[in-house]
C-alpha cells in the first residue's frame, strides 16, 4: 500500500454505518477522497468525491446500492476514479 494513503486511513475519522455491505466510510475533505471499508475488509478509495455525495451515501438507506449507482456509476467505474487500497 501506498505508504501516504496509509496514513490517511489511519489518520482519517472513521463512521460506521447500518449496512449489509458496508462497514465503514472516512471522507478527507481537503482532498475530496471518499474511504469505503466493506465489511470482508477491503477498503476503496474514491476521488474527486463532492462533499454532498457523502453526505447522500451517509443518508442512503442502501450504502452498498449508492456505491454501486452513484459512486460507481452503476458500475461502468468511470465516476469517480477509485482503486482498492486495502
Amino acid at each position: 500500500m501506498n505508504p501516504v494513503i496509509g496514513a490517511y486511513l489511519e489518520s482519517a475519522d472513521w463512521v460506521a454505518v447500518k449496512s449489509t455491505n458496508v462497514a465503514r466510510v472516512a471522507y478527507l475533505a481537503d482532498f475530496a477522497y471518499l474511504f469505503v471499508e466493506f465489511k470482508n475488509a477491503s477498503v476503496y478509495l474514491y476521488e474527486r468525491v463532492p462533499a454532498g455525495v457523502y453526505q447522500g451515501l451517509l443518508a442512503a438507506p442502501s450504502k452498498g446500492q449508492y456505491v454501486f449507482y452513484v459512486l460507481r456509476g452503476k458500475g461502468k467505474d468511470d465516476v469517480y476514479p477509485f482503486r482498492k487500497v486495502r
